[in-house]
C-alpha cells in the first residue's frame, strides 16, 4: 500500500519533492521491520538526499533519517558506518540545542 502511494505521490509532485520523504521514511520503517535491510537502505539514503537538497545538510529534521540509517547499517554489521551517522546525527540536535 506505502509503496503504491509513494509511486502516486512521486507522479504528483515529482520524484525530488520534500513532501515525499515521510511516505519514504514510513516505507523504510516496514522494510526494516520486516528485515529488508537492502531496501530500506536505499529508501533512507534517498530520503537523506532529498532532505539535503530541500532543507540543508544542517537541518535538525534529518537527525531521525540519520538515526534510522544507522539502525539499518548496524543490523547488516557495519557498526563503524553506523556510528559516524549517529554522531551527526547528535552533532545536528547539539547544534540546535536539542538533546
Amino acid at each position: 500500500m506505502l509503496e503504491r502511494s509513494l509511486v502516486i505521490e512521486e507522479n504528483f509532485v515529482g520524484r525530488e519533492d520534500p513532501l515525499l520523504a515521510a511516505t519514504l521514511i514510513n516505507l523504510a520503517r516496514v522494510h526494516m521491520n520486516q528485515q529488508h535491510y537492502s531496501e530500506a537502505e536505499q529508501l533512507l539514503k534517498r530520503t537523506l538526499t532529498i532532505q539535503k537538497k530541500s532543507l540543508g545538510p544542517e537541518h535538525l529534521n534529518m537527525a531521525p533519517t540519520l538515526i534510522s540509517l544507522a539502525e539499518v547499517l548496524r543490523q547488516t554489521d557495519r557498526a563503524a558506518e553506523a556510528e559516524v551517522l549517529d554522531a551527526r546525527a547528535r552533532a545536528l540536535r547539539a547544534n540546535q540545542g536539542e538533546r
